[in-house]
């Protein structure tokens, strides 16, 4: 059956009707498609749209670097920001690094030498921020001599045993500063992974020598302990927050104004040290017997590692053969927060200095 359309212009066109109808189904459905893909465009658009008071959950482990995410918290700044911030407490460094990868939390306190790691096995993660390491008076890392040791001076740690957690940002401290005073062979390391541990073992002379943090390091002096070799005048501990790719991407606001409440928190502990004491012992977890000793020190904004640094690490984790290749400064360190690191920055820090003189 044909039917016949008239076309501009007065002339006549037969046309076969089945064709028309079957031309008039397609474009119907063709709309429908459009309408279906849209939608389903506009879905994933809202997905990626993570609300900015989305908890945000950042692991830490009991140690003094973390202080500033506790600070942060107390005061109210991640708050102050439009944050919700859960600092998730763990035992250790593996059980954070676990799960961090089990995808239990988004962010980590971390050190370059875990973050290397972890990126090396295909964990998409970014370094954001530098907190420790590069400068001097950040916190110390030190070996420390057993109190009846005959070690007095670098040179006398040749022939002797030194405990020390082993692949860990303690690890490669430990090989930088032996290798400065020509100790890159002669010293027996002995893998001690538990830092209270090492101390007991150091103060009970089971050990000539340990790698310790501080506030053990002091307290190993009490007892009558030395310190041969330091890095106070040159920190070798990068310690870092590192946060997975896809936070990073989709939440990039959330975790600029989780770094600016950072350094808000960080000022607060520089301008009175002492008021944040207490806190210091309870997220550090500091044994009891150590309380009278615990200092605190002076912390640093956060910043990013150089490329000098990342190469010292990487570099010293392929001489171990626990990464093949060199993951890249840009394969490890996003840096795009240090650029936006504008005026609103610089005036809540004016604004609370300021605050504190009047």
């Amino acid at each position: 059956m044909n039917r016949r359309i008239t076309l501009w212009g007065g002339k006549e066109f037969s046309f076969p009707l089945l064709f028309l109808f079957r031309g008039a189904l397609a474009l119907i459905s063709l709309c429908l498609l459009f309408v279906v893909v849209s939608g389903c465009g506009g879905s994933d658009s809202n997905a990626t749209a993570v609300p900015l008071d989305t908890p945000l959950r950042i692991g830490i482990i009991p140690t003094r670097g973390v202080l500033p995410l506790a600070v942060a918290e107390t005061m109210g700044y991640y708050e102050h920001e439009g944050l919700s911030v859960e600092l998730v407490s763990f035992q250790s460094t593996a059980e954070k690094d676990a799960a961090f990868q089990s995808g239990a939390i988004d962010g980590m306190f971390s050190d370059l030498v875990a973050t290397t790691l972890l990126s090396a096995h295909g964990e998409g993660l970014k370094v954001v921020a530098m907190v420790a390491g590069g400068a001097s008076n950040e916190g110390r890392v030190a070996i420390v001599a057993a109190p009846n040791s005959s070690i007095a001076r670098a040179e006398d740690l040749r022939g002797h045993d030194l405990a020390l957690s082993r692949n860990t940002i303690l690890d490669f401290a430990t090989d930088e500063l032996l290798s400065e005073v020509g100790l890159d062979e002669g010293v027996t390391r002995i893998p001690v992974g538990k830092v209270h541990l090492r101390l007991h073992m150091l103060l009970e002379s089971k050990v000539s020598a340990a790698m310790l943090p501080e506030p053990l390091i002091t307290y190993a002096q009490t007892q009558g302990a030395r310190v041969i070799l330091d890095d106070q005048k040159d920190g070798r501990c990068f310690l870092v927050l590192a946060f997975r790719q896809g936070v990073i991407n989709h939440r990039t606001e959330a975790v600029e104004r989780f770094l600016i409440a950072y350094n808000r928190a960080v000022d607060d502990i520089n301008c009175s040290p002492q008021q944040h004491r207490d806190a210091l012992i309870t997220v550090a977890r500091v044994p009891r017997g150590i309380h009278e000793v615990v200092r605190v020190t002076r912390y640093a904004h956060w910043r990013v590692p150089t490329r000098k640094q990342v190469d010292r690490v990487t570099e010293w984790l392929q001489r171990r053969a626990l990464v093949s290749d060199n993951i890249g400064y840009r394969g490890l360190i996003d840096d795009r927060f240090v650029h936006n690191e504008d005026m609103r920055c610089i005036k809540i820090w004016k604004n609370e200095q300021l605050a504190r003189v009047r």
